[in-house]
């Protein structure tokens, strides 16, 4: 699909390796062919840039390295830490925009916790305890932009929490992660039900009533993320001072002509911190295809 630039997207296309030159730079990539449509199953490109999985970047995705290269990079990558999953529950209100402001709401995130002992909620999620941290956050997309998100008298609320992001303690088993087959555990559908739930119960204490008005829910766990990004995690890297600022994994790739950017390199993660990597990877970038 041609784009205003000359450029083109490439639907349904999952990459499946980053071709290397006789000298080792990155040159393209390989594209798992789409059974009902044309297309090249080798892209090549000037330069390649990965806002992927880090961790599948740098093993999955560059098989054709030298294998002192490629065994250094499974061992940094072995030490990488993800930041804990997170529970996202998308809803759907019979309430407008300046409903909800009637009802107390502004255009602003809230964070609502029953405590504030971190380390203890994170260990809980470690050992399997907590499934999810008690406490959400909460945001109203309609709120901050109410003409785009939702019918005339709807808005889009969206309460998100941080959860465990260990298959078991969701009742599932590898097998059913790498099958997708997963979404019809019944172990895994009680849990998400419950963490839902307690995502709306949540709401409605902080804006009593508003439960009543939810015409449409969907939810999301760190493993409906992993299914459409393929790996990784929400945030990327944990921010953990091992793996903060400078700690984190720059712009430039292992290989020459492979650049990175993302929630897990230096920029951090968030919207910013995405934003900002890829504006500096962007201007790295022109600053090479010019040779400068």
């Amino acid at each position: 699909r041609r784009v205003h630039g000359g450029g083109t997207i490439h639907l349904r296309r999952p990459v499946e390796k980053i071709v290397l030159d006789s000298q080792g730079k990155a040159c393209g990539v390989l594209v798992r062919p789409h059974p009902e449509e044309d297309g090249p199953p080798e892209i090549k490109a000037k330069i390649v840039i990965s806002a992927g999985d880090l961790a599948k970047t740098f093993t999955n995705l560059l098989p054709d390295l030298e294998s002192t290269k490629k065994e250094s990079l499974r061992t940094k990558v072995s030490k990488f830490e993800n930041a804990q999953g997170l529970f996202m529950t998308c809803l759907g209100l019979s309430k407008t925009p300046d409903q909800l402001k009637a009802m107390g709401m502004r255009n602003t995130n809230y964070w609502v916790f029953d405590d504030f002992d971190f380390d203890e909620a994170y260990a809980k999620l470690r050992n399997g305890k907590e499934l999810a941290v008690k406490g959400c956050y909460i945001t109203c997309a309609s709120l901050k932009d109410p003409e785009q998100h939702s019918p005339p008298g709807t808005s889009t609320l969206e309460v998100i929490t941080i959860c465990s992001s260990d298959p078991s303690h969701w009742g599932i088993t590898e097998k059913e992660l790498s099958s997708g087959s997963y979404r019809r555990n019944s172990t895994y559908l009680s849990k998400k039900a419950a963490v839902e739930k307690d995502m709306i119960l949540r709401l409605d204490a902080m804006f009593p009533g508003l439960k009543d008005h939810v015409k449409f829910v969907e939810s999301a766990t760190p493993f409906s993320h992993n299914r459409f990004t393929h790996g990784g995690s929400a945030y990327g890297l944990a921010a953990t001072p091992e793996q903060f600022m400078a700690n984190r994994p720059g712009i430039t790739g292992p290989v020459e002509k492979l650049l990175m950017c993302g929630h897990s390199t230096r920029s951090g993660h968030g919207i910013a911190g995405a934003m900002l990597g890829g504006t500096k990877t962007a201007k790295t970038a022109d600053k090479i295809l010019k040779g400068r």
